[in-house]
């Protein structure tokens, strides 16, 4: 493969990309505009084949030839058709506004509009059979989906007569939706037994800010401007408003001939109001849940819901921050459809002012987050699949997966926590070899002081008695006071904190004294319903003790279990996890369990009796469920397909698609590409965008204004760039756009996926799905006598028909390819 397609092709994609990941924009506007720029990006997503193409010398629809030539080589019948209509729209718009006079101050409004819109419609169909003796399967699938993006955004900066910087506000609103129909219908036949079935899926989720609004200002007026304005290409600029800085500090040096200059200054607080909604539908039904031993209302699932939030906020703790980096390169560009001539220079920086990004960021997480003990979607969602047979594996159950350690005040640790030497608890009854209170230990002076242990034998007395240090009160050169031990010894004083145990649990060096405890860890119930394994973690149990652990076991349907087992010397090592298996049949003659929850409690008792301390729960509980079993019908189809060729079939198709893939070779027209903003230095805005097209010889301009440095690009995309009035009516035409203003259905021509589908129940329901879509008009020869399907296009080197393939936005075919691209490079 040419590696010339590689750098340009991925910085077109994403270019593309980004330009798919935002929406429109909505505000007031002033009665008296001056100064204003306007520029901006649109494309059509139905030449996105053939933009893909010229850029990448790569053809969807040879790739997907190959595809399906390779599963027929295999003995498969594959078609595929897919669709993709929609557009994307990126305006930007900047003006000074009418003067306003707030507190006696006159303040000059500068106004950055961002419109930004994205929609999609995606259909893709799949139709592949396969037959063998009497196995075989024939399948057909459906793919609709629906992606919708818009967010309208209008920030102001407020400057006074002396162009500094008084205070910021924002207003945006959002909308968002995506939906997704799948249908899946067919049947698999095997050893006399046929599988149909009929699968149908729906969801979708919709979230709107109907409104959202943020105001912030420096403590002072700002010298942003000011320090900007005088700084010549090729220079950097930093810039920091934050509410920790206590007072505003400003830098620069030069090296080389390019300058650098920081400003920093605090900012009070940031407050803002905002309301939003949010909405979810989720459908599933047709799964042959009997045939796996559930009930079909178990796997039908039919859900929606709602919820709305509104509020105001007020940040305490925020930074604004932005950057600019400009070049010493510069050229004249056109700026409206007058041919008006623009000095520009290019610029490493967002397409706007340095404090936009962070204050619309701001906004949106606050937003999005929406007020404390406001309604979730998320919650909704959460507690309207709450009682679904599969919901209770979505989350984990007390006793099951991760192991807990439960303080005193309720707190639930990880296991591992425990005797970390780190206090996670509040009261530090986590680290209970160290003590039940936690802590590190202290030393009693013999007066009553309490001190810490590691002073004692330091060098320094710090007792009031001197009781810490080694004394010699008789004079005769040996230490006459000593340290009791826990065990009743009694050692030299200057034994203590020496680094070696004295003592025989070591607290001459500050060990605590150890207490035994344990805790219930975990237990699982085996699937055959007759063993509990029952996990338990022990400390500082003592040497060639026996211990006698008891337990009981409750569940449903009256069960009860009581029984003990003994834990001796060998069998457990300090701070060890001991494993239990429980019987609940055999010689005992029980049933196996019921489905339900069993809790288990217990006691550890040593071999006199005395109980040792429950640091943990004092029940532990597990949920049991009987695992289904799959149909005799469902066996006998998996037996004869695991006794056919179909695995031989399936690496016959991987190794012949690797074959046809490796042939595609991509020749891009270019080499490499650079993007950039282009900075006005008279108004300080970024008044454009170019991406720079760079092959061995020539730089051209891909996207971006006509330039009198850059000539046009020779190989282009439909891309199409917008400047001055055209780009103001297309902003205009698109804040608070709606889908169906985006994307016309009469115009998504899905002829290519229809086709594919003709004659399949899939057909009939995507004609439910979408009744007011015209039914399209195929024609063409069989060319699958197995798959009975109509086709549009003969290849002109084979002959074969394949289904018209339409634009194609389906990224995964792109990485498909990359993969033996990548490995044909290597």
């Amino acid at each position: 493969m040419n590696r010339r397609s590689s750098a340009f092709g991925l910085i077109l994609t994403a270019f593309l990309l980004c330009s798919a990941a935002f929406a429109p924009i909505a505000s007031a506007q002033a009665d008296t505009r001056t100064n204003e720029t306007a520029w901006g990006l649109t494309y059509d997503w139905t030449y996105l084949d053939d933009d893909v193409e010229a850029m990448t010398g790569i053809s969807f629809v040879d790739i997907l030839t190959d595809v399906m030539g390779a599963a027929d080589d295999a003995g498969l019948d594959l078609l595929i058709g897919q669709a993709t209509t929609g557009e994307t729209n990126v305006i930007f718009e900047q003006w000074t506004g009418e003067d306003v006079t707030e507190g006696g101050v006159t303040l000059t409004p500068q106004v950055t509009q961002m419109t930004i819109s994205h929609g999609t419609l995606n259909d893709v169909g799949v139709v592949t059979s396969w037959v063998e003796d009497d196995v075989s399967f024939d399948i057909a699938l459906s793919v609709d989906t629906e992606e919708y993006l818009s967010l309208n955004v209008e920030y102001t900066e407020f400057l006074n007569a002396d162009g500094e910087l008084v205070s910021m506000e924002i207003d945006l609103s959002f909308a968002s939706s995506s939906s997704i129909i799948i249908d899946l219908e067919g049947e698999v036949s095997g050893g006399g037994e046929t599988l149909p079935f009929d699968i149908a899926f729906e969801a979708g989720i919709s979230f709107d800010i109907s409104e959202a609004h943020g105001e912030a200002a420096p403590e002072s007026p700002s010298q942003l401007y000011n320090d900007l304005d005088p700084l010549s290409a090729p220079f950097s600029f930093y810039w920091d408003c934050d509410t920790w800085m206590d007072s505003a500090s400003s830098s620069s040096e030069s090296e080389d001939g390019h300058s650098s200059a920081w400003l920093s200054e605090p900012c009070n607080d940031y407050t803002g109001n905002f309301a939003n909604a949010a909405s979810y539908n989720v459908a599933f039904s047709g799964f042959p849940a009997e045939e796996i031993g559930l009930e079909a209302d178990d796997v039908s699932i039919s859900i929606s819901d709602s919820t709305n939030d509104s509020g105001t906020f007020t940040m305490d703790e925020y930074s604004l921050d932005g950057s600019i980096e400009v070049m010493d390169t510069t050229q004249d560009i056109t700026v409206d459809g007058a041919g008006t001539l623009v000095t520009v220079n290019q610029a490493e920086a967002f397409p706007g002012p340095l404090a936009m990004p962070a204050m619309a960021a701001i906004l949106l997480e606050n937003a999005v987050a929406g007020s404390e003990g406001g309604d979730s979607i998320w919650e909704a969602f959460g507690g309207d699949i709450e009682g679904l047979f599969w919901a209770d594996e979505l989350g984990e159950t007390e006793g099951e997966s991760e192991d807990y350690f439960v303080c005193n005040n309720g707190e639930e640790i990880l296991s591992d926590w425990v005797n970390d030497g780190e206090e996670d608890c509040a009261d530090g009854e986590d680290e209970y070899g160290w003590g039940s209170g936690g802590g590190s230990p202290s030393f009693v002076c013999g007066d009553g002081q309490e001190i810490a242990f590691s002073w004692v034998n330091d060098g320094w007395e710090d007792c009031g008695d001197g009781s810490d240090e080694p004394q010699d009160y008789d004079g005769d050169n040996s230490t006459d006071n000593w340290f009791d031990c826990n065990d009743g010894s009694q050692i030299s004083m200057d034994w203590v904190n020496d680094g070696d145990w004295d003592c025989a649990d070591g607290e001459d060096e500050g060990e605590s004294p150890l207490m035994p405890y344990y805790y219930l860890d975990d237990m699982w119930i085996e699937g055959d319903g007759n063993t509990f394994e029952l996990y338990f973690w022990h400390g500082d149990l003592t040497d060639n003790e026996t211990y006698t652990f008891d337990y009981t076991i409750v569940g449903p349907d009256s069960f009860e279990r009581t029984d003990s087992f003994t834990v001796g010397p060998g069998e457990y090592v300090m701070g060890g996890r001991l494993r239990e298996t429980l019987e609940s049949s055999g010689e005992r003659g029980e049933p196996a369990l019921v489905e339900g929850e069993y809790c288990i409690s217990s006691t550890l008792s040593d071999s006199e009796g005395a109980s040792i301390d429950n640091v943990g729960m004092d029940e532990l509980c597990q949920t049991y469920k009987i695992e289904p079993e799959p149909s005799e019908r469902l066996e006998t189809i998996a037996d004869a397909f695991a006794e056919s060729t179909i695995e031989n079939v399936m690496n016959s198709f991987g190794e012949n698609l690797e074959d046809r893939l490796g042939d595609i070779e991509g020749t891009a027209p270019y080499e490499d590409a650079r993007g950039y903003a282009l900075y006005d230095s008279a108004t300080m805005r970024i008044i454009g965008v170019q991406l720079i097209a760079i092959d061995p010889t020539m730089s051209y301009s891909f996207i971006g204004p006509e330039s009198s440095v850059y000539s046009e690009a020779p190989t282009t995309t439909h891309i199409e760039y917008l400047v001055g009035d055209a780009a103001s009516a297309a902003g205009s035409a698109t804040e608070d756009v709606e889908l169906t203003d985006m994307v016309d259905d009469s115009e998504h021509d899905t002829s290519s996926v229809d086709t594919v589908l003709d004659g399949t129940g899939v057909a009939d329901d995507r004609a439910e799905d979408n009744p007011d879509e015209p039914p399209s008009s195929t024609t063409g020869s069989d060319c699958s006598e197995a798959a009975g399907k109509d086709c549009d296009i003969v290849d002109d080197d084979t002959g074969a028909l394949i289904p018209f393939v339409s634009p194609l936005s389906v990224l995964g075919v792109i990485a498909l390819a990359g993969i033996f691209f990548r490995r044909q490079d290597a």
